[in-house]
């Protein structure tokens, strides 16, 4: 019988079939080309083939045009980088934010895998925690799920720059990473130059709703995942309200600021957003602006 961990692992799986199969696969792959090609078989000519490849030698022998067709060798290898401190919760599996981060991971990893890549899993606070190498197919994605799903955050605060430096000796040139967090860290935007020149990398940033704007529902008692400290604000107040908004305004700013810095695509997604449907936009206008092209160099 399936323990509670595996089950959830596996309802992700399913909850992402449809639209890994129907448009994520493909987008995907239409995104993250692989590192050249490679010879797949000789076929007779058809009008509109390249004449640069046809087979000299079999035409001669055989008195009809033939050429060489060859198809995209991809070997490439994911990344999954994903926040694991308290106030993401991944290994919660309650929290909405640790949903979403679950169901962002399955995603990609099975549109990953639906391509032939390999799939690795980092989980880091202000270190690194825990790292699964990279490997390919199915059997290997459910793992990495059970792996994120059963992770107990640790009492330590998120420190990305730290982390972003350590899984250097983890990885290697071009391989795409992308990165999973809220970004409630200090200061990381050298590391994020640093990575971004090494990787093809992108940014997702998951928040709750509630981290972007307070209720207005009187007096409410806020914690800190990290510290455990806890506030009592008052949401009827117009000023409370209107200094969260401005605190909130000028921490986005300065994250946007050191994506942009970086060259670092950023897909935002509040709790309670469409994953896969913010996911395929953010494909989309990776493909269009040709964000990839790390990962092919």
């Amino acid at each position: 019988m399936l323990n509670d961990i595996e089950q959830r692992a596996r309802q992700l799986q399913i909850a992402c079939h449809r639209p890994v199969a129907s448009m994520l696969a493909g987008e995907y792959r239409s995104v993250f080309k692989g590192i050249g090609i490679e010879f797949d078989q000789i076929r007779e000519y058809a009008p509109g083939d390249d004449v640069r490849l046809i087979d000299w030698k079999v035409t001669a022998r055989t008195g009809h045009a033939y050429i060489k067709q060859y198809v995209e060798e991809r070997q490439l290898t994911l990344w999954l980088l994903l926040d694991a401190s308290a106030s993401f919760a991944i290994g919660g599996g309650e929290s909405a934010k640790a949903a979403a981060a679950a169901e962002i991971c399955a995603l990609l990893g099975f549109s990953a895998v639906a391509n032939h890549d390999r799939v690795g899993l980092a989980l880091f606070t202000d270190r690194l925690e825990q790292v699964e190498r990279p490997q390919r197919g199915s059997g290997h994605m459910l793992r990495l799920l059970e792996s994120l799903l059963s992770f107990t955050p640790p009492p330590r605060r998120t420190d990305l720059g730290s982390a972003l430096d350590e899984f250097h000796a983890h990885s290697r040139q071009h391989e795409i990473v992308f990165l999973i967090s809220d970004f409630q860290s200090p200061p990381f935007d050298l590391p994020l130059r640093r990575a971004r020149l090494r990787q093809s990398l992108h940014a997702v940033c998951i928040e709750h709703r509630l981290e972007r704007a307070l209720p207005r529902v009187g007096l409410l008692r806020l914690q800190d995942s990290e510290t455990g400290e806890t506030h009592v604000v008052d949401t009827a107040s117009a000023s409370v309200r209107k200094n969260f908004a401005a605190a909130v305004a000028r921490r986005v700013a300065t994250r946007d600021e050191a994506f942009t810095a970086a060259d670092v695509d950023l897909l935002e997604l509040t709790t309670g957003d469409d994953s896969a449907e913010a996911l395929s936009e953010f494909l989309e206008m990776l493909r269009w602006k040709g964000g990839a092209r790390n990962a092919s160099a």
